[in-house]
């Protein structure tokens, strides 16, 4: 077991800088149609996937690696009724058409991948008019090698670029326009939501609280009570 599938057990809905709160927040300052087809890249439980379906009622897929995840993504998506299609892929390329997107969102899911590999994917998929929306960890400045090993151990990061590395990343992968719609501090006591997930109870696994559980999301806290100084989040907002 490692730190996403202890989060897979505890049904996490948005295991990323921010929480809910802060997808909301970029969501109010998108616009997404109903003629738009969105995926999601590393969609965990589906709670971004199924909000975006029913906020803007366009066609929703999402991805992940995790089986486990992708079945509380399938049970989410039941119980809220929301028309999203929910599929196991791995790797850092996916099984879809040039151009086939108008949007990918990709929350805390780049950073544990080879920047230019997945950044080229995501470009590709994109229609000519497309755009990411990625909130990712960034380092304040490069990091020492024994942090980056703490984050490269804890969550199997394979870099943590900074803010200005991951604009450069993102050109570098073909996007003409990127900007930051938001960023900040990582706190250094970890929480998931601090807007309330509805259906953590129905999605929390009967071993979720089970010792390794517990030993990763220990090993978790300590990581990022020791490390969390050394990071911002941000809100990245990429255009083709």
């Amino acid at each position: 077991m490692d730190y996403h599938d202890a989060l897979a057990a505890l049904g996490a809905g948005s295991a990323h800088p921010g929480g809910f709160s802060i997808t909301r927040e970029w969501m109010a300052q998108i616009a997404l149609t109903t003629d738009d087809k969105v995926l999601e890249i590393g969609c965990g439980t589906g709670r971004t996937s199924c909000e975006i379906a029913q906020r803007f009622g366009c066609v929703v897929l999402g991805v992940d690696r995790n089986v486990n995840m992708i079945h509380k993504a399938r049970k989410r998506a039941m119980e809220l009724q929301a028309p999203v299609q929910f599929s196991v892929v791995s790797g850092d390329t996916f099984p879809f058409p040039d151009g086939e997107f108008d949007a990918i969102i990709a929350e805390s899911v780049s950073v544990f991948n080879e920047p230019l590999t997945v950044l080229h994917e995501y470009y590709r998929l994109l229609k000519a008019t497309g755009m990411a929306i990625d909130v990712e960890m960034c380092a304040n400045s490069p990091l020492p090698p024994d942090v980056f090993y703490a984050f490269q151990e804890m969550y199997g990061a394979k870099c943590v670029p900074t803010m200005t590395q991951w604009k450069q990343y993102y050109r570098a992968a073909g996007f003409s326009s990127i900007r930051i719609l938001r960023s900040g501090p990582v706190p250094s006591s970890p929480v998931f939501d601090s807007d309330v997930d509805s259906l953590a109870p129905i999605l929390t696994d009967a071993d979720a609280y089970s010792e390794d559980v517990y030993r990763i999301m220990n090993d978790n806290q300590l990581v990022m009570h020791n490390y969390a100084k050394w990071l911002n989040f941000a809100v990245i907002v990429a255009q083709k």
